[in-house]
Formats: structure tokens, sequence, C-alpha cells
């Protein structure tokens, strides 16, 4: 039987291993994403990040803070401009406060929703590392590895925990430059200043991403603004355009259209500001109407609108 492997970096034990020793003597659950590639099928994790200041937590509880999750992975991935099509979202570490050194039923449950999610049939598999302690106070790393069996369904398998150096050769061909370390990301005096506005995604113009309900709103933003929108597919799908003198980044979180995306806009050379649309949005908002008004609102944009004229078929030219 073939074993299953899991490569690490050291970095990203670190982060682990200081998240869950934090949380340890509260007894509450963290846990975030986890950042990396694949060689040969094999998930190498790069980078885990930290739960974020906004996650919702207890004992037996974790919904991570999606808008940091989001923006943390972004800003990974855009240290590696020559790699962004090796850098994937694996899957996700937390830690459980009371000794339990497996997945539990809600675990497996959030697995299969998440491998069986469109935006993530890119991936061979989904990277599970769980934290535990024991009776002794002693962590325990339990790596599990989530692969796709029908439909609906998937099978957990535990896997080999190897942790290797994160300045290893291989991993810098890879990366096409040094590995860059978590804590100097996560210390940026402006998140928005590694946002993916710095990519260069004219590759992905015009391109489907292969969900119905995206590829919708992408369309609709072409055809409202009259421009192309640049797409790049992580742990989430975000997309650039630009409208005028405007730059937009709009992220589409993993739970689009349940959950709003986030909008980041600038004109001319003044910074980025972001906008979360809680309050504006429900699951059938359109993003192209959400974003006009903003314009409107925020920018004293007018979009100019496309009259359209309604033919009703001639029953004759029918064969």
């Amino acid at each position: 039987m073939k074993e299953n492997i899991m490569f690490i970096t050291k970095s990203a034990i670190q982060v682990i291993n200081d998240e869950s020793f934090k949380w340890k003597n509260m007894k509450i659950e963290c846990g975030g994403s986890l950042v990396g590639i694949f060689f040969n099928r094999i998930p190498l994790i790069l980078y885990a990040i930290d739960t974020g200041t906004n996650a919702s937590q207890s004992g037996g509880h974790l919904v991570t803070d999606h808008n940091y999750q989001n923006k943390m992975i972004c800003a990974i991935i855009s240290q590696y401009p020559s790699a962004l099509s090796e850098l994937h979202y694996l899957g996700d570490f937390h830690m459980h406060p009371m000794y339990f050194p497996k997945m539990s039923g809600t675990d497996e449950q959030t697995s299969k929703k998440i491998l069986h999610d469109p935006i993530h049939s890119n991936l061979p598999a989904l990277s599970i590392l769980i934290t535990t302690f024991d009776s002794n106070g002693t962590i325990e790393f339990c790596p599990f590895l989530a692969i796709r069996d029908n439909i609906n369904d998937a099978s957990f398998n535990r896997a080999k925990l190897e942790v290797i150096d994160e300045n290893d050769s291989n991993i810098t061909n890879v990366l096409g430059r040094r590995y860059v370390d978590y804590r100097n990301i996560l210390e940026a005096k402006e998140m928005h200043e590694s946002f993916p506005h710095q990519f260069n995604t004219n590759s992905f113009v015009n391109c489907k991403i292969g969900n119905a309900r995206l590829d919708k709103e992408i369309d609709d933003l072409r055809n409202t603004f009259k421009i192309d929108v640049a797409i790049k597919r992580a742990d989430i799908i975000f997309c650039e355009m630009q409208f005028e003198d405007v730059k937009i980044h709009i992220f589409f979180p993993q739970e689009f259209p349940l959950n709003p995306p986030t909008i980041m806009f600038s004109q001319g050379e003044a910074e980025m500001q972001e906008y979360h649309p809680y309050y504006a949005w429900n699951s059938l908002s359109s993003i192209a109407n959400l974003l006009e008004d903003l314009l409107v609102r925020q920018l004293g944009k007018e979009v100019k609108k496309q009259e359209t004229s309604t033919t009703i078929p001639d029953e004759r030219d029918k064969k």
C-alpha cells in the first residue's frame, strides 16, 4: 500500500505550533489556511496562516476570519510572480483543545464540502493538519489527506508528515526566488501593497472559471463596464479590472454567493480602499449593480448603459 506523505516547511510548522500553544490554555480552537505547491501530487505546505483576529472561536467551534485568510493567501502568492500557477490553497490546520488525535465528524463534513466545491476542482487532495495536546501537555501533529471518492464523498487517510527546510534549493527553483519569511509578509505596513494588483494576469483575461454563478458575475461585469476582467484562482478567485482611472479588485470567498465578495478600489494614484458589502448583500445580489452603485456614491462615476432592444422572432422564419 502506497504511503501518504505530506511535506511541510519549518516555518509553517512554527506558525501552527505557536498558534496552538497560544490558545491551548484557554481551551479554544484555532486554525487557518495552508498554502503551498504539489510535487508529483504530493502536497508541500509552504505557509500556514494564523487564525486572525475576527475568527469565531470556542472549545468545539471554529469559523476562521475569511477576509483575513483570503488577504494573506493573496499576499503570499504575490511574493512569487513567476510561480503563480504553482501555488495553491492546499487545505487547513486547526487545533483540538481536548485530546483528540483524529478528524471529527464535523472535520470530515467540512472537508468533503471543500473538496467538492467547483472552486477547488484543481486540488488532487485536501491537506488537513490537526494539532492536539496529550495529558502531559505535549503537542501532537496529526496529518490527513482527504481524497475525492465520488460525487459527494471522500476518503480520509492518515499521512506521514515530513518537515523540510524552506531554503531548500528545490523550493527556491520552483518559486523562482528565495523563500519569504511569513513574519515579513505579516508585518508589511500596508497589506494592499502585497495584493494581486501587482500580478501580470494578462493570460487570464476573458477566461472562464467553471462555476456557473461566478462565470455569470464576471460576464455581467464585462458587459456592464465594457472592459476586460482578468481572473486568478487561488484559495479564492479574484479578478482585477480598470474602469476609466479606477483600479478595481474583487475577491470571491469560498462561501460565495452566501458570503459577499470584498471589493478594493483606488482612483488615480490614491491608496486602495476596501469595501465589504455585508449589509447590502444577499445571495441573489449582482456584483455589477453593487459596483456601479459604489462608483456613483464614492467616486461620482457614471456607468453609461448600452441601449438594447428586444426583437420577437417571426414564426414564418422557422423551418
